[in-house]
This record gives structure tokens, C-alpha cells and sequence, in this order.
């Protein structure tokens, strides 16, 4: 599928189709990662390969940011409902060190693309 980077909105052409695909990824980053590269905080620049470099990895991200904000701003605008779902992370092996997990950017970059 194709989407356009103005709106948003799910393309026509070509038609959306499935199909078995592979990824391929030139740098692997973690949430924390990616939410500290959208924060613009400082960020300890991973292992990019395969003769790409940070920078491609910065415009793919923010291009990513951009996009699915609009699909996600489309699909609330649409009658989607949001769900405030808190999932747990355990710090430590204490029951005091329990915390909400942050639901951020780069986890809803994830839900947009998976719902796509």
C-alpha cells in the first residue's frame, strides 16, 4: 500500500494488497531509542549497516512520525475509538519498582503501521 505524505490518506493506486514480505533492517533501535531521537534528546547513535548512514535513518524516521501522525489523526477524526490500556513494566525485582509503561510516539508509530 501506498499512502500519501500530505494527508495521510490510504492511496488507490496501486490497489492495497497482501502479500509474504521481508524486512530488512540497517539499524536497530528500541523505543527509548526512538522516542529519544523524537524528543531531539540526546541519544547515543546505534550501529547503522549495509552502507546506509544516520542521517537516512533520521529522514526515515521522521518521515515514519509524520505520516503515521496523520493516519492516526485521520483514523480519530474517522469515529476510531482510543483505548487507554496501561500495561506494567517491572524495574526490578522489588514490587515497589512497578510502573506504568509510557505509551509515546514510538509506540503508536508501531500500532499505525500494524493497522495499516
Amino acid at each position: 500500500f501506498r499512502l500519501t505524505r500530505h494527508t495521510g490518506a490510504l492511496c488507490d493506486n496501486p490497489k492495497p494488497r497482501f502479500a509474504r514480505t521481508m524486512l530488512k533492517s540497517v539499524c536497530r533501535m528500541s523505543y527509548d531509542e526512538v522516542q529519544a531521537f523524537l524528543d531531539k534528546a540526546k541519544l547515543e547513535i546505534p550501529p547503522v549497516a549495509e552502507g546506509c548512514t544516520w542521517g537516512q535513518v533520521e529522514e526515515d524516521l521522521t518521515l515514519l512520525y509524520d505520516v503515521c501522525g496523520k493516519v492516526r489523526k485521520l483514523r480519530f477524526e474517522n469515529g476510531a475509538l482510543h483505548l487507554n490500556i496501561a500495561a506494567l513494566a517491572l524495574e526490578g525485582t522489588d514490587a515497589d519498582e512497578i510502573e506504568e509503561e509510557a505509551h509515546t510516539a514510538s509506540h503508536w508509530i508501531i500500532e499505525e503501521l500494524m493497522l495499516s
